[in-house]
């Protein structure tokens, strides 16, 4: 979302904002549910924190109004090694670090948080689906294995995210 969002959102675009932060955050309950009904191991959080530490470090990239988070390659594992509701509270809680020391407004901070929570768990599951296995630090599959179902998280991930903040940004007035 452009940095003047809060000023210029149509109500159809606050409407996607608000659905957007109010699906996160039930992804975040569902994934929290899982949290106490899994044994999970203690290296998610290492890696948990390993986002969160890296996500200090972003790329401007010059010809948008964007920020890359290096982030993202450690919530990436999470769900790879610790499933797609791991990796979706990784991202929730990295999303609002990443918005606090960004300065974002609170409609950023909601569409942000919101869609990459989205964005991650829903890759994460058609992963899981596509690939027939169980979360890798459970269950090491061989890598081959594994080719099309991680193109298939990545396509799902930057088509839900950038599909998301393309129709945030149409809906600006």
């Amino acid at each position: 979302m452009a940095a003047d969002a809060r000023r210029s959102l149509s109500p159809a675009g606050r409407l996607l904002v608000g659905l957007t932060g109010v699906s996160g955050a039930a992804v975040v309950v569902l994934s929290i549910a899982t949290l106490f009904s899994v044994e999970v191991p203690p290296a998610w959080i290492g890696f948990s924190l390993l986002t969160f530490v890296t996500g200090f470090f972003t790329l401007k990239i010059p010809s948008i109004d964007a920020l890359l988070s290096v982030s993202e390659i450690f919530a990436f594992s999470c769900v790879l090694l610790f499933g797609p509701e791991m990796g979706a509270l990784t991202v929730a809680v990295d999303s609002l670090l990443l918005s606090y020391r960004a300065r974002h407004s609170i409609p950023q901070t909601i569409f942000n948080f919101g869609n990459l929570t989205l964005s991650v768990w829903l890759s994460g599951r058609l992963f899981f689906m596509a690939a027939g296995v169980q979360p890798l630090f459970t269950e090491p599959t061989a890598s081959n294995e594994l080719i099309a179902p991680i193109v298939l998280l990545a396509a799902a991930y930057f088509s839900v995210n950038s599909g998301l903040t393309a129709t945030v940004i149409a809906l600006e007035s």
